[in-house]
């Protein structure tokens, strides 16, 4: 994607939806259930434009680094349990990881420590191990509920995880398909991402596996 330079990127926010509890890191912030005029509110915000995607099977594999060489610090971190709007006895999770400009990042001393628990964590369950379907959308960054001037939110939307191994590490394995979705090959092959999201000073991009 070429239309956004990240140096008007104020914030990078990887926002992921999953099912399973066990998939929340230690030390994060745990935000209240959600009530019905959070998630209101949530729906009459300011619409995100849409930039990336849905794209299915996506590697995050060097999205901290991508963060870390475009200057980008964490500088917050939270999930939150919900309840599906069309059956509220469903719950999902959401973990939200912000990163920020480095010249606009002022974590605290006590974030500064928990980050240090909480990334290895992240990288082991929702990055190494994790396939995912991906979107990315561009917002204003808000100042007392204003727009500032050349200043945007990137979110990067993650859901459909599907786990690269089982509960005891060994890869999962899939039937390559055909276009009329017969079976390819001799046996199954371990699963592999269609594509990487990447994140560069000259914008962010999903680029095709070989």
């Amino acid at each position: 994607m070429d239309g956004i330079d990240l140096k008007n990127v104020r914030l990078v926010c990887l926002h992921f939806t999953f099912s399973n509890p066990a998939l929340l890191p230690g030390g994060v912030t745990e935000r209240e259930l959600e009530t019905v005029g959070e998630w209101q509110g949530r729906m009459e915000k300011v619409r995100s434009s849409p930039l990336l995607g849905p794209a299915e099977n996506t590697s995050l594999e060097r999205v901290l680094v991508d963060l870390e060489e475009a200057g980008y610090e964490l500088v917050d971190a939270w999930s939150q349990t919900r309840r599906h709007q069309n059956n509220s006895s469903v719950l999902y999770y959401v973990l939200q990881l912000t990163w920020a400009q480095q010249e606009y990042a002022t974590p605290s001393d006590v974030f500064r420590v928990m980050r240090e628990l909480i990334l290895p964590q992240v990288e082991e369950t929702h990055i190494a191990t994790s396939l995912w379907t991906t979107e990315v959308f561009a917002a204003p960054f808000l100042r007392d509920g204003q727009p500032v001037p050349n200043q945007q939110v990137l979110r990067i939307s993650l859901k459909g995880r599907k786990p690269l191994v089982d509960g005891t590490g060994n890869p999962i394995l899939i039937w390559k398909k055909d276009g009329s979705g017969r079976r390819i090959g001799e046996a199954p092959v371990p699963l592999q991402p269609d594509s990487f999201l990447r994140i560069e000073q000259n914008g962010i991009r999903l680029v095709r596996s070989r």
